[in-house]
């Protein structure tokens, strides 16, 4: 897609799945208009003990999802490089975020 193509950018459970996901988080941001949305949510480590282990024993073992994982830490700074972001976070080690208007 060019640049700047779309309005908002939607991904939900998709970083899990892909290595790169510096390569990923910048091919959304590429496509999204000025002012668009980075919509989305994904599995943060160490939010909950339950869910890093399922992730680990599970999900990672089916192929579904790939480390390295990020923190809350380390995502609201890899955001914060390209996005204006507002955090909601679960208690289930889920992360919900925005690229603000």
């Amino acid at each position: 897609f060019r640049n700047e193509s779309f309005d908002a950018v939607l991904s939900i459970d998709r970083l899990n799945a892909v290595e790169d996901k510096r390569e990923a988080l910048s091919e959304m941001t590429r496509v999204l208009k000025k002012n668009g949305r980075l919509i989305g949510c994904f599995y943060i480590e160490g939010r909950s003990g339950k869910t890093d282990r399922f992730v680990k024993w599970f999900l990672m073992k089916k192929g579904w999802f790939k480390g390295p994982f990020e923190t809350q830490t380390s995502l609201q700074l890899r955001l914060s490089q390209d996005l204006e972001t507002i955090f909601l976070c679960s208690k289930a080690g889920k992360a919900t975020w925005r690229g603000a208007e």
